[in-house]
Order: structure tokens, then C-alpha cells, then sequence
């Protein structure tokens, strides 16, 4: 067992997406503020083989966008 966590919801779900295949080049992106578009979406998302990734209610923050676009080469992302 390895633990993940983050100094918040948004850096621990960058670590959680950072176990994500390196290949994926597709990310899924969900709200932080509430718990159901990242409920259903964490399932899209293992589907396809792809991290999923919090956001603000009105932006990006830094560690989301540090492991969406420095550390990995995400070509697509979907809104949820």
C-alpha cells in the first residue's frame, strides 16, 4: 500500500494522476468544490487510461497546471 496525498484536494489528485500512464496524452478535468463530477468522471477517466485533475471554481491552480502541462504531454482535455 502507498499512500498519496498532496498538501490539498488539487495536489493530491495531481500525485494520484502523476500513477497515470506516461502514453496518456488525454486528461479529464473536474471541479474541486464538489465530490460528483470527479466521482463519475475518476471512472471515464480509468477507462480510457487517463489521469483526472481538479480545478478551482474559477481557475487552474498552479499544481494542476504544473502536472497537466510540465509534466506531462497532454494533447486533449475534456471539461467535466
Amino acid at each position: 500500500v502507498e499512500r498519496l496525498a498532496g498538501l490539498d484536494r488539487y495536489a493530491t489528485a495531481a500525485a494520484i494522476a502523476a500513477r497515470a500512464p506516461a502514453e496518456a496524452d488525454r486528461a479529464f478535468v473536474a471541479t474541486g468544490a464538489g465530490y460528483a463530477d470527479a466521482l463519475s468522471g475518476a471512472v471515464f477517466a480509468a477507462v480510457e487510461g487517463a489521469p483526472l485533475f481538479l480545478s478551482g471554481p474559477t481557475c487552474l491552480p498552479r499544481v494542476t497546471r504544473t502536472a497537466m502541462l510540465d509534466e506531462r504531454a497532454i494533447g486533449q482535455v475534456t471539461l467535466l
